[in-house]
């Protein structure tokens, strides 16, 4: 069992529509590469740190280049915003390890055009974020290319 075995595993569901069975693995697969890369730093600051890192790579499917150090996301009430990292750790890593369901995330269901995935970001205030389910594809990529993984990944 390894990080590759995780992403593996979630390829194969994210190619059955087994959507959250893929993200949970790609978490996994992200959570033990962000302690490969920041070992004396706690589960939940090196997995955020981390997220940090691949920002742009989950947002844009692009891998490599510099990342943001936080992306935020405006809410309504534009004097409110909610990060990236914060969505990734609580909303999706958190509770689908720890509780085996999504409650302030829901997945939008992703289209390919172009032999890209468009999908819905909405990120409100209150209730339900949804983020484009494509996202985990972005997610195992940077895994794979993340320089702690080259062995793993070649």
């Amino acid at each position: 069992m390894s990080i590759k075995t995780r992403v593996e595993d979630a390829e194969r569901l994210w190619a059955t529509g087994r959507r959250e069975g893929a993200w949970v693995l790609a978490l996994i697969a992200t959570a033990a590469t962000a302690k490969k890369r920041y070992p004396t730093k706690g589960d939940k600051e090196g997995f955020k740190t981390f997220i940090c890192d691949i920002a742009r790579t989950i947002i844009t499917g692009e891998v490599g280049g510099a990342s943001p150090l936080h992306i935020n996301f405006y809410t309504e009430n534009r004097a409110e915003t909610r990060t990236l990292e914060d969505i990734m750790y609580i909303e999706l890593r958190c509770n689908l390890v720890h509780e085996a369901e999504l409650k302030d995330v829901t997945f939008s269901e992703s289209t390919s055009k172009d032999d890209r995935y468009e999908g819905t970001l909405n990120v409100p205030t209150k209730g339900r974020a949804v983020i484009p389910d494509f996202w985990v594809l972005n997610l195992i990529a940077a895994v794979k290319a993340a320089p702690e993984n080259t062995d793993l990944f070649g």
